[in-house]
């Protein structure tokens, strides 16, 4: 009777050492949530005709992720893996995107193609239709730079973090690595033909803070 007793106490630490293991290694990881809002939209100063210079908003007073003009309105989500955002076309015409004109140019000025949603990651060589936008309505879409595309072992291919997001070191060291990329800018260069003139529009994002949380 009493070695019955025994061996259900150590069966009983047994699963409550185990449960705080796991628990241990789950609350471990650490996960790094940025703010990103835009600084800055470029765009023609003429949108009708080519090279005739460049029209800067500045937005960074506004905390906003919203732009507009008589053409466009966009609004931008910054997500882990990816750079989401809603496109809607207020004109009385179609307006297109040349997907394969899209750029990503990175906080370190490094310059890259993207792919869109609805590629598939293994295909991001490969040439990609242009998307058409009637009048009037919108599209929702995703930008994945083909640099941050790899593929893992016996999973797939998939796509990294726009910035190191997910840690495993102490809090000191993830304030240390993510503090350094606040201030920082990006910039999304998404040309848009508006009347077949192509409209090229440069979206400048700033990473403005960011806060930790447990994965």
């Amino acid at each position: 009777m009493k070695n019955s007793v025994k061996i259900k106490c150590a069966l009983s630490c047994l699963v409550a050492i185990f449960f705080v293991i796991v628990a241990l290694g789950c609350s471990s990881q650490k996960e790094v949530f940025y703010n990103v809002s835009l600084s800055s939209v470029e765009r023609p100063a003429n949108p009708y005709e080519m090279y005739t210079g460049v029209h800067i908003v500045d937005l960074s007073s506004y905390n906003t992720n919203n732009y507009q003009d008589k053409f466009i309105d966009i609004t931008w989500f910054y997500n882990r893996n990816s750079l989401d955002f809603k496109l809607y076309n207020k004109t009385d015409y179609p307006i297109k995107i040349d997907w394969n004109e899209v750029s990503y140019i990175d906080y370190d000025s490094l310059t890259k193609k993207i792919v869109h949603k609805d590629v598939n990651l293994v295909d991001m060589s490969k040439f990609m239709p242009c998307s058409m936008i009637p009048r009037k309505s919108y599209i929702e879409e995703s930008i994945i730079p083909t640099n941050k595309i790899g593929f893992v072992p016996d999973y797939g291919w998939v796509n990294g973090e726009f910035l190191p997001s997910t840690f495993k070191e102490n809090k000191e060291k993830i304030d240390e690595i993510a503090s350094s990329f606040v201030g920082k800018h990006f910039m999304v260069l998404l040309p848009i033909y508006i009347e077949d003139v192509r409209n090229d529009y440069l979206f400048v994002f700033k990473i403005t803070s960011y806060s930790i949380g447990s994965k």
